[in-house]
């Protein structure tokens, strides 16, 4: 999503919230306001897992993968369409 904004000339800071990177894209890419809830719950995962201590459970791993595989779809034709 930092890709969108940035070719779309859209400033951003060093953030890793799903959420707030959603509400910048969502001029450029509407239909990624479909994927709002999900985003929120990925973005629990964006700081946490990367330190000891937390482990994600495996059917959150997969969870988290097909969804990112989604997200990815949809900016990949995003790139092909501009």
């Amino acid at each position: 999503m930092k890709a969108v904004l940035q070719e779309n000339k859209i400033s951003f800071g060093k953030i890793h919230d799903l959420e707030i990177l959603l509400g910048d894209c969502k001029k450029s890419i509407p239909y990624l306001e479909d994927f709002k809830e999900e985003m929120i719950w990925l973005s629990t995962f964006a700081v946490e897992v990367r330190y000891p201590g937390l482990n994600i459970q495996r059917k959150d791993a997969k969870k988290a993968i097909e969804f990112m595989k989604k997200i990815r779809r949809v900016l990949r034709n995003y790139f092909k369409n501009i």
